[in-house]
Formats: structure tokens, sequence, C-alpha cells
């Protein structure tokens, strides 16, 4: 009996030194790639601080007068004045009909409700209760 238990002990503790050796295993690699990705994002906060410093250069304000000195005359660009703005009435209305049921619905068909002062809003929905596993 006793050489049984003896047998039986060996296997386990054989077991767990297999298992705590995967686990060391397991665990390096995580290590490794969380490395991976870490060094992953070093590089992307890189390339983003190097389009910002480029996205800032293409958009000085002298890069730009000079572009709008360039193509004035290609694209019509000029000071804003108030000649340029028109009036509402100015917009066409929309060239095909509306759909049905939307004709001659105006502001004074749209009901409105108040809502009384005493109301607290709508209660929260109650929790589901957690399931037991």
């Amino acid at each position: 009996m006793r050489l049984l238990l003896y047998i039986l002990s060996a296997l386990i503790a054989v077991g767990f030194g297999f298992w705590a050796y995967q686990v060391n295993y397991d665990t390096q690699a995580a290590l490794r790639r969380v490395d991976a990705l870490n060094r992953q994002i070093a590089a992307e906060r890189e390339s983003l601080t190097v389009l910002r410093a480029e996205w800032a250069w293409l958009n000085r304000p002298e890069r730009l007068a000079e572009l709008v000195n360039i193509y004035r005359d290609d694209l019509g660009l000029g000071p804003i004045r108030p000649g340029h703005f028109a009036d509402i009435a100015a917009i066409a209305e929309p060239s095909r009909p509306l759909p049905a049921g939307w004709d001659g619905i105006g502001v004074a068909d749209i009901e409105v409700t108040l809502v009384p002062s005493g109301f607290a809003g709508p209660r929260p929905h109650p929790r589901p209760r957690r399931v037991p596993r």
C-alpha cells in the first residue's frame, strides 16, 4: 500500500512540475507578446508625432497664404464679403416630391404635450438577477 502511495505521490509531483513549467513558458510567451505590442505602440506614437509635425508644417499660415495667391484665380478664392451670403428664400425647394404622409403637415398640425413640473423622469430598469454558475 505504501508503494502505491509513493508512486502516486511521485506522479502527482511530476504532474505539478509539468504544470509549473507550462505556466512558466506561457507567461514568458505572454510577456514577449506584451513587449512586441509595446514596441508597436511606441512606433505608432512616433509616426503620429511625425504626422502631426508634417500637418503643422503643411498648414502654416505663410504657406497657405502663398497657395491662396497662386490658385486665387483658378479656385475663385478671396476674402469673404457680405455679398457672398444669400437670403434663405434664395435656396431652391426640393425637386422631388415629398413621400406620402408628409404632404400638408405644418407646424400647427404637430401636437405638443407639456411635461408636468413634478415629473422626475423615467425610472431606471431593474438589473437582471445574477445567475449562479
